[in-house]
């Protein structure tokens, strides 16, 4: 009995895995990040994605928010973000998100500790799409865990963020999952580079498609806040 269920689980797994599609992508980005005083922060960032096995430019977007520490694990922050999505050869979609976050940072010893939870309301084609004045509402969450390795300038992180469409009439799914190991070196106080490994999973779609990604960043401050949370990985 119990060899069929193994064999049983076995078909299964191997037919998941073999619907399941895969690609190979190189994300960049570049950003800085200026604090206006104490409580307040702004930050602009640009990215690049090349998908198809790192060689078809697939998006780019620019995003501005703007931050502001509702105490000492609290952030509260708005942004903007103006995104083109390579659709064919010939046709790039267009795409205006407003996005609202929520994070709490909690730092113990070399640790820290960051959950972020984004609402995102992502306007596509809004000029040339009867649909484009109705936005997808999406919900994500994703959780951050930093080690300052002490006499060094390199951090190693990890993190997990889960995709939920929120939309109304629309059954509630997580249709996306990504899970990340990274490494941030810092040389100087306004310098922050990062490196790292990323997979990202399409779930409940017909043909999910697994992205393994191997992603640079750079973040220049011009003036850093004392908030010890402004080291954990804030990007994506």
């Amino acid at each position: 009995m119990k060899q069929k269920i193994f064999a049983v689980l076995f078909v299964l797994l191997a037919t998941t895995a073999s619907a399941q599609e895969k690609d190979l992508a190189l994300w960049l980005s570049a950003g800085a990040k200026a604090a206006l005083n104490n409580k307040f922060a702004l930050s602009v960032e640009g990215v690049m994605r090349v998908n198809d096995n790192i060689s078809r430019l697939r998006k780019g977007y620019v995003e501005a928010e703007l931050s502001y520490d509702l105490n000492k694990y609290f952030e509260l922050a708005f942004g903007y973000r103006y995104e083109s999505t390579n659709e064919t050869e010939l046709y790039y979609s267009n795409e205006h998100d407003l996005i609202g976050d929520l994070s709490l940072d909690y730092s113990w010893n070399r640790f820290s500790f960051g959950m972020r939870n984004r609402y995102q309301l992502k306007y596509k084609e809004v000029f040339s799409s009867e649909k484009g004045m109705l936005a997808d509402n999406i919900y994500r969450n994703r959780i951050s865990v930093e080690y300052n390795v002490k006499g060094i300038k390199i951090a190693p992180y990890i993190n997990y963020e889960l995709f939920c469409k929120m939309n109304r009439y629309e059954e509630r799914l997580i249709n996306k999952q990504r899970f990340a190991l990274g490494i941030a070196y810092r040389p100087k106080k306004k310098h922050k580079f990062k490196v790292y490994y990323l997979v990202e999973d399409e779930c409940n779609v017909a043909s999910p498609v697994r992205t393994n990604v191997i992603g640079v960043d750079y973040t220049f401050y011009f003036k850093k806040r004392t908030k010890k949370s402004d080291d954990l990985d804030d990007n994506l």
